[in-house]
């Protein structure tokens, strides 16, 4: 049981030694124990082909504030990063077999640079997309649900309802349009104007009807 000494450091003669060349078709280092690798400025390990680097109990890697835990079962979280950036020079894919959240203490923005290119969201599939809370997530409602643009198009294959739980407003600052094809109701829970799709307009249910 030894301790096996190569080559010198500064605590022998004040110096290093200048280099320490390992050379061969294979090198391999086994430890029963710890291995460690330390230098005073770079640590390099390239490999001109492929490079693993693997803990089968957990792995880590990062910088003395921020890294990556592997956790030896497939998980990987973060300690202490600050930021986090990804720009890949082409085609970025996040695909998950489970459930995908993106959370943030703080604003989260999509498409907030300036590229005009589409942003498309659940386009493929039978899916359900929901847009903001109401009050059976947390028993408040979102604030506020904004849209903006030159032209916003709503196009259902089957029926559109808009609700509000005040006054529903529809403006136009030019021509206001409202027709349904084959038909259409106007008025409140109590009377209506209904128009047949073909020209012929009744009313149901009014009860007076004033016109100054």
């Amino acid at each position: 049981i030894r301790t096996i000494n190569i080559g010198t450091d500064n605590s022998t003669d004040g110096s290093y030694s200048t280099a320490i060349n390992l050379n061969a078709s294979d090198v391999s280092i086994t430890t029963n124990d710890s291995l460690t690798l330390s230098s005073n400025t770079v640590t390099q390990l390239l490999a001109t082909t492929t490079m693993s680097v693997k803990g089968t109990t957990g792995a880590s890697f990062g910088d003395d504030t921020g890294t990556w835990e592997f956790d030896g079962s497939g998980a990987v979280s973060q300690t202490g990063m600050t930021t986090f950036s990804l720009n890949p020079s082409n085609t970025l894919d996040i695909d998950s077999t489970g459930a995908l959240t993106i959370d943030s203490s703080s604003t989260i923005g999509i498409g907030t640079d300036d590229v005009d290119q589409n942003i498309n969201i659940g386009t493929d599939g039978i899916r359900t997309i929901n847009i903001g809370t109401d009050n059976n997530t947390d028993g408040s409602y979102s604030t506020a649900i904004n849209l903006n643009a030159s032209d916003i198009s709503i196009t259902t294959d089957d029926s559109l309802t808009l609700t509000s739980n005040t006054v529903t407003q529809l403006l136009a600052t030019t021509t206001m349009s409202v027709k349904g094809t084959t038909g259409a109701s106007f008025g409140d829970t109590t009377g209506t104007w209904e128009f047949d799709g073909s020209g012929a307009v009744s009313q149901t249910g009014m009860t007076t009807f004033s016109l100054n």
